[in-house]
């Protein structure tokens, strides 16, 4: 990988072969949800190799990238002398470390060819989602087996991510939001049955609509646009199928009480000041251990793996994203984006550290980046 390959090669083959490797490397979550752990490792091996020779040929290296790297580095320290699954948590942290050079990378490329990479795979992941709804159905039994790792939580989180990174992409080469494929993302998010992608999806596709409209026009656009989504989503539906479609094909029927929160009741219950330094064992919260140990909220899975260097390491991008400009529009837009991705990994252990970790990155360096660029523009919204 070179700072400027995408947009000088694409017209040689060297250029293509390139703009491939870094396309099945955006899509590779996909892959290892999909595929497994094997074919995964093959295009994390190649991407961390490159990476390597990248970093270490390089003069230069931003704060921006130094800092994280430094504290995924303290993590792995951490993960070796406390850590109960010491190989699956420098794995991971292996992999978010790759993740903040690349998505830093990906940030001072030429942002036309960026987009393109996100939209073809966001796009690549519709016509998957269509390719396995028309295959092996679409009941929640049948988008449980979309993905060899994950149940249908993890097939609209996955739609969800990409379409978060394409919309923050998009609006940085077009200066608005895409509006379309955030209803496509909705959709993918009611077929898969659950509450909080269902919710995150219906409010992301609200702010695009209500951030690509003037301050005059929100309170007329927001009405309508409810009312379109609403009679959109379910058109041709009596209020009877509304109400038993969502009292009994989609999780709403449980209200909004679920195990998540009796499992994060569960681990701060009894944890002891010497946890909170070094990370609590899972198998020791039963609730948690019921769930083959898996807590569906990342930051609990953080914490767990690599204790107060986790709480430092996530406070460092939370205070740094309040410190930006937030008279400026784009900024606005894309730190409600990244709360978004944020709000997702609260009830899913999904990244940081992830395999969806460089969106992340991604979106947060944008932010800084738009946030250091003139910040006397004032939000017109």
């Amino acid at each position: 990988m070179t700072n400027n390959f995408i947009a000088n090669n694409r017209s040689r083959p060297l250029g293509y072969l390139s703009f491939l490797f870094v396309l099945v490397f955006i899509f590779s979550p996909v892959i290892r949800l999909g595929l497994g752990l094997e074919a995964y490792l093959v295009i994390f091996v190649a991407m961390l190799l490159s990476t390597s020779i990248v970093v270490l040929t390089r003069r230069y290296m931003s704060r921006y990238e130094l800092v994280p790297a430094s504290l995924i580095i303290v993590m792995c320290f951490s993960a070796f002398v406390f850590s109960i699954s010491i190989l699956e948590s420098i794995f991971y942290l292996l992999i978010s470390l790759t993740h903040v050079f690349i998505a830093y990378w990906l940030v001072n490329q030429d942002q036309n060819r960026v987009l393109i990479l996100f939209r073809i795979s966001l796009y690549l992941f519709f016509s998957l989602f269509l390719f396995l709804m028309f295959s092996k159905g679409y009941t929640p039994d049948a988008v449980n087996q979309y993905f060899l790792v994950g149940s249908r939580n993890v097939v609209s989180a996955t739609a969800l991510f990409f379409q978060l990174a394409y919309s923050a992409s998009y609006y940085r080469v077009n200066g608005s939001l895409p509006k379309i494929t955030p209803f496509f993302t909705l959709v993918i998010s009611v077929i898969s049955f659950g509450r909080s992608g269902i919710g995150l999806s219906f409010l992301f596709l609200s702010f695009s609509f209500i951030f690509s409209w003037k301050r005059t026009e929100i309170k007329y656009i927001s009405v309508v646009f409810i009312l379109f989504v609403t009679v959109g989503l379910f058109s041709g539906l009596s209020f009877e199928d509304i109400e038993f479609f969502l009292n009994e094909k989609t999780n709403f029927s449980r209200g909004f009480e679920s195990p998540r929160a009796l499992m994060i009741d569960a681990y701060f219950e009894k944890l002891s000041v010497v946890e909170f330094f070094i990370g609590r064992d899972l198998s020791g919260v039963q609730i948690i251990a019921d769930f083959e140990q898996n807590p569906h909220n990342s930051f609990i899975y953080g914490h767990s793996h690599y204790g107060i260097s986790y709480v430092v390491f996530i406070s460092w991008f939370l205070l740094l994203l309040l410190w930006c400009n937030i008279k400026r529009r784009s900024t606005v837009i894309y730190s409600a984006i990244i709360f978004v991705f944020l709000a997702r990994l609260w009830v899913d252990s999904l990244s940081l550290p992830g395999i969806f970790d460089y969106i992340f990155y991604y979106l947060f360096f944008l932010t800084i980046l738009e946030s250091k660029n003139n910040r006397n523009k004032v939000i017109s919204v």
